[in-house]
């Protein structure tokens, strides 16, 4: 008989030279190894089974045993009781059909496939038992080796399809395993049930894969020994009342989930609980979650006003560890993740992705954090990526908010997100391979609300295309940038659902303009960021209000977005447009229906062109679905996804190509899209109450390091509250100071505000940082401002400190602004 050597990573069974002892225990045949054999099947016996003399085959012993490369006849089962049994082929464990043999562990035992490196009997990707029933229990050998040990190179099902823990399990694998496997172009979904027991992977190679994996009974989920886990097109389960969890308890250890939607009907993983710990120094000390899914292909919007391609992470997150915790994405350009559940914990977060300039492919994560319940409290990075806020309170409680090339936006400009705790922006030289790179580029969009304060450094601008404001804005170097259409970025949207056609419909025929309809006035908002889409509508948390599946959901629907489309050239411009949806669609811009489309007779695209005129131009989607059932499939060429079917070009050769268009989407500045003009009142729906006539983010008070200050972009009137420092302010119309200049007397003679546009100062009141200092003596004039466009009012001077008594005055042409000393009894005439 020949005797070949196993050596585990944990366990060493030496070779020895004795036979396996066989017994029949009525149709039970039992092969017996010492502790100090590995042994192969004994040829006779392995007849017998094929033959199907026996019912069940039964490993005892301490030691070793390989299993015959093919017993497909035999059609009893398997069960490794003690020791370790090796199994090199797919039919080295009994018949493959349906319903014959169970492999069994038992709690202590091992079953294993040998390292195809030092076995030439297995071979790569070659060992997949589909169809065999897999009951699994225990640690494995000496409760270390698992209860499955892989030690060959990546598998295809190497423990079937079918999976039954018995009690808290070990699996290991010296590269890589797969639960399911959709490999060779055949998808083969593995059933696993967990028994709500623990399943702990250790790996010592590339990630263990849950692929297209069906989780019944959930438990809990334990990656051991620096492996990472990949999560495919798999259903978790879980529930509220069987609260179940993946722990990633060492350093290094990466959760990466990819392209869950495939194959898969409801994505997202609901009420798994995500624990993470981290150890070590250093970035040793990171753990990782990693979203992998399809490059960017228009059109593709899994969820609403997320344009990024994204997996949604529904269960809790504890965020337990030390070291941080990175969300990247695997995907080439753009990728994403949702949180969905709650997000606790202390350790520190960071959205991490790649320069543009590495030399690699481009990775722009994007993080969505939804739930309002979200406390975390560790520091929040957002690198080369972006995080987007779905409700109030979903930014958590972080220590701080650091953008280094990132972004933060708000879902929406209906809701007051509140207090927002402290954001420094680094808008610095970044450094890549111990090098400086490109600058960072760091962005705030939508959303109102207020920061605890806001700190920029570096010289690069920092873009605030948001209305939310801070009390305290410290402009450490660079410019601060305020496109003036920021605040009013979005569209407003009408939806409304109702089981009686004519009227619903009626509402579609009359458009967004319809004079005493209460289903107008209480319009949503939608972002600028979101594009117009047939599916879903506005801010509603993640809920597919038109989603016809959904039982709740009336028969028939007419959803409208309207506001102002911006051509921000100098002259005329003529644009393409296209899409469908729905059984009714009208596109209108400016003056010009582009297209109205009826669908009852025959599938049709949308398309058509327009005349745009420099500036805003009236902009109306409009759309009708007429049944429930009715499945957004009957559109026609490759415009057919249900998701997202409206698009754009800047040209007006009006082609159906769909690969030369593109979403339209405003970037979230009001380049494109914004719900009212410039000046209007401003009444958010839900918030009739409130009118904002500013369209400016406010900031209580402002800081500004010489060199440093603002860039409005043509802003009419920029009103600020109290500041302190010599800012300059570019691309400026009229700056206004409302409250108080706080100068710095160290700089007086030296520094002065200088601004390209006007400077209103006629409610402005100044004062000193250090009025002390101020000489009480002399013939003193300082110059402390200078305004291209003129200066309007004079501001009131206060030192507080009796016998340093100094006024304003203004320059003969109106354009400069001087400060000077008020001798005791002195009556002057100021101009």
């Amino acid at each position: 008989m020949k005797h070949i050597a196993f050596v585990s990573a944990v366990l060493a069974l030496s070779v020895a030279y004795a036979d396996t002892i066989y017994t029949e225990e009525g149709t039970v045949l039992v092969a017996t190894v010492d502790a100090t054999e590995t042994n192969e099947f004994d040829a006779a016996y392995a007849a017998k089974l094929k033959e199907n003399k026996y019912t069940l085959f039964e490993k005892r012993g301490d030691g070793g045993l390989f299993m015959p490369d093919d017993i497909s006849d035999y059609m009893g089962a398997v069960t490794v009781r003690a020791g370790s049994l090796g199994y090199r082929k797919s039919t080295s464990l009994g018949s493959l059909a349906a319903g014959n043999g169970d492999v069994t562990v038992i709690a202590g035992a091992t079953l294993f496939i040998p390292d195809n490196r030092t076995d030439s009997r297995v071979s790569v990707n070659s060992v997949s038992p589909l169809g065999k029933s897999f009951l699994l229990a225990g640690m494995g050998v000496g409760d270390m080796a698992g209860a499955v040990d892989i030690r060959s190179e990546q598998q295809r099902c190497p423990m079937g399809t079918n999976i039954t823990l018995l009690a808290d399990t070990r699996v290991r694998n010296r590269t890589q395993y797969y639960w399911g496997s959709s490999w060779n172009s055949v998808a083969h979904r593995c059933r696993l049930n967990m028994g709500r027991y623990v399943l702990r992977l250790n790996s010592e190679g590339s990630m263990p894969s849950f692929m297209m994996v069906d989780v019944e009974n959930p438990g809990r989920i334990v990656i051991e020994s620096s492996p990472s886990i990949s999560i495919t097109s798999s259903r978790l389960g879980g529930s509220e009342s069987n609260e179940v969890q993946i722990e990633m308890a060492p350093k290094n250890a990466s959760l990466t989930l990819s392209d869950i939607r495939s194959g898969v009907e409801f994505p997202y993983l609901p009420m798994w609980k995500l624990v993470t710990a981290s150890g070590g120094s250093g970035d040793d000390g990171l753990s990782t979650i990693l979203s992998q899914t399809p490059d960017y292909n228009f059109p593709c919007n899994d969820y609403p006003g997320i344009t990024t391609n994204v997996i949604a992470w529904g269960g809790p997150i504890l965020l337990n560890g030390s070291r941080l915790l990175n969300i990247q994405s695997k995907t080439s350009n753009h990728g994403g993740i949702a949180l969905l559940g709650k997000v606790s914990g202390s350790q520190p977060l960071r959205v991490w992705g790649n320069r543009d300039d590495d030399g690699n492919a481009y990775h722009h994560p994007y993080l969505n954090l939804v739930c309002p319940d979200n406390d975390f409290t560790g520091e929040f990075t957002v690198k080369y990526g972006g995080v987007r806020l779905w409700n109030p309170g979903a930014i958590g409680n972080p220590s701080l908010v650091k953008l280094e090339g990132g972004e933060v936006a708000f879902d929406n400009l209906c809701d007051d997100f509140g207090a927002l705790p402290d954001l420094n922006a680094n808008c610095g030289l970044g450094v890549w391979s111990g090098h400086p790179s490109l600058p960072y580029t760091n962005e705030v969009r939508f959303g109102r609300g207020e920061w605890n304060s806001v700190t920029k450094t570096g010289d690069e601008r920092l873009f605030w295309c948001s209305g939310t404001g801070a009390k305290e804005l410290a402009v450490e170097g660079g410019f601060v940038k305020l496109p003036c259409r920021a605040k009013i970025a979005g569209l407003y949207s009408a939806q409304t659902n109702g089981y009686i056609s004519a009227e619903i419909e009626n509402l579609y025929e009359l458009g967004g303009w319809v004079e005493g309809s209460e289903w107008c006035r209480k319009r949503d908002l939608e972002a600028g960021v979101r594009s117009p889409n047939q599916k879903e509508h506005a801010y509603n948390n993640y809920n597919y209000k038109l989603d016809p599946s959904n039982p709740k959901d009336a028969q028939y629907s007419t959803v409208i977005y309207s506001g102002y489309v911006w051509n921000n050239s100098p002259t005329n411009e003529t644009w393409s447009f296209a899409g469908g949806g729905n059984s009714k669609y009208r596109l209108t811009i400016g003056d010009t229906v582009v297209y109205d489309i009826d669908r009852s007779a025959n599938s049709t695209l949308g398309h058509g062109t327009a005349v745009l005129a420099p500036g805003p131009n009236y902009f109306e989607l409009a759309t009708f679905r007429r049944f429930r059932a009715e499945l957004f499939d009957h559109y026609i060429g490759n415009w057919k996804h249900p998701l997202l079917n409206f698009a754009y070009k800047r040209s007006g050769d009006d082609s159906v190509v769909q690969a030369e268009y593109r979403r339209m989407e405003d970037p979230g500045d009001g380049s494109l899209f914004t719900f009212c003009l410039p000046g209007e009142e401003i009444v958010y729906p839900r918030h009739e109450g409130e009118v904002h006539a500013s369209m400016q983010p406010d900031f209580a008070h402002m800081t500004f390091a010489d060199g440093s200050g603002l860039d409005l972009e043509g802003v009419a009137k920029y009103v600020a509250a109290s500041f302190t420092g010599w800012p300059v302010i570019t691309n400026a119309t009229c700056f206004a100071v409302t409250n108080r200049w706080t100068l710095r007397v160290a700089d007086l003679g030296a520094k002065r505000l200088a601004t390209d546009g006007s400077l209103d100062l006629s409610s402005a009141t100044i004062d000193f940082d250090n009025a002390a200092m101020l000489p009480a003596f002399g013939d003193i004039s300082y110059r402390i401002a200078e305004a291209k466009g003129g200066i309007k009012g004079l501001p009131a001077v206060e030192t507080g400190i009796s016998g340093r008594r100094y006024d304003a005055r203004l320059s003969e042409d109106g354009k400069s602004l001087e400060i000077v000393r008020i001798a005791l009894g002195m009556k002057i005439h100021l101009r």
